[in-house]
């Protein structure tokens, strides 16, 4: 007897579907509007972090989000997904954008499958009530089980719902103040220009008293950067800053004999081969004549250096200017070291 009325109870086929409601039970349907999961991310370079992320947290609070999670290197908020570009876009705004990512997954095929299994559930739920109503003394207990069953199934498939649900109404974006990539840039090149091979950050950075390969800088005026100061046990042309930023220039032989657009593109090429993160460029237009500035960001041990270049062509040498420092402390004087390269001569 008990399993003839189970047996009725799954036997007897959903309904079809219709458009009107049926009380306690949710419409298994897509909704009219795409459901898509959107997550983006930024590594952003900053002088004050904590600042920073006030700033989007107030942002996010505005458009209705809120943060999920914060430390001293990331910050993860949740945005209503039609805030997500306005977000973007202060987050662009805090400092120099290291790295950028934006990812999409269409969550509606998932959700409708959820949905239909849960009207399913729902509908079976209410043939095991049914079932109940007449069922026997000793067809209790068995039927109270199906019921409990189906009942945690629902629980289930509902909370799965609501979470696709939740993921497809908020976006989450991602805010890194240091590369995620920890890799170092290698010291050397493949260049088959050897005065490229030679340009690293850490030769900077650590070993700047020694020259190899440079030529000097006769003849090269760069006005001073109001922060910086002389180095005066350097060999070359070396300005330092309080909070250790430091600026040299050299030159080299322009050999083979190129024009400006070849030798930017080599040392591009080469400092990207090399695990830089290539972070910006610009033309500066100056006295002596056209600068070409690329700025480059990269790891180093627990911290995130800014390594910029500038590179000129005069006649049969090449004119490179090097600044380099902590991300935080480099945002600070960008601006003042980009005057100073404006006004330069040679």
């Amino acid at each position: 007897m008990i399993s003839l009325l189970l047996g009725l109870a799954l036997a007897v086929p959903p309904p079809a579907p219709t458009s009107q409601a049926i009380p306690g039970v949710k419409a298994a349907v897509a909704p009219a509007r795409d459901e898509v999961w959107v997550e983006a991310s930024r590594t952003v370079q900053v002088s004050d972090r904590v600042a920073a992320s006030k700033t989007m947290i107030a942002a996010a609070e505005k458009a209705g989000g809120w943060f999920s999670a914060m430390s001293d290197d990331n910050l993860t908020l949740r945005v209503p997904v039609a805030a997500l570009p306005e977000l973007l876009a202060t987050a662009d705004s805090l400092g120099r954008v290291a790295d950028r990512s934006y990812n999409s997954q269409d969550l509606s095929e998932q959700l409708l499958g959820l949905r239909t299994s849960l009207g399913s559930r729902e509908q079976a739920l209410a043939r095991y009530l049914e079932v109940l109503q007449i069922a026997g003394a000793d067809a209790l207990v068995v039927v109270g089980q199906q019921v409990d069953q189906s009942i945690a199934e629902i629980e289930s498939i509902k909370g799965q719902i609501q979470l696709l649900e939740n993921r497809a109404a908020y976006a989450q974006l991602t805010l890194s103040y240091r590369f995620v990539d920890r890799s170092a840039p290698s010291p050397t090149g493949n260049s088959s220009f050897a005065w490229i091979n030679e340009v690293n950050l850490y030769a900077l950075l650590y070993d700047f008293q020694n020259d190899p390969g440079a030529i000097g800088a006769s003849g090269i005026q760069l006005p001073l950067p109001e922060s910086f100061a002389r180095y005066p046990k350097a060999r070359q042309t070396v300005w330092l800053t309080a909070d250790n930023v430091k600026l040299r220039v050299r030159s080299f032989r322009n050999k083979p004999k190129a024009a400006l657009a070849f030798w930017e593109e080599a040392l591009r090429v080469r400092m990207v081969a090399a695990g830089y993160h290539l972070l910006s460029e610009q033309a500066i237009l100056a006295p002596g004549g056209s600068m070409h500035l690329i700025t480059l960001g990269a790891p180093s041990g627990d911290a995130d250096y800014t390594y910029t270049l500038g590179l000129a062509v005069d006649g049969n040498r090449l004119i490179l200017v090097e600044c380099a420092g902590l991300a935080e402390r480099m945002s600070a004087h960008q601006d003042e070291v980009a005057t100073a390269l404006g006004k330069m001569t040679w």
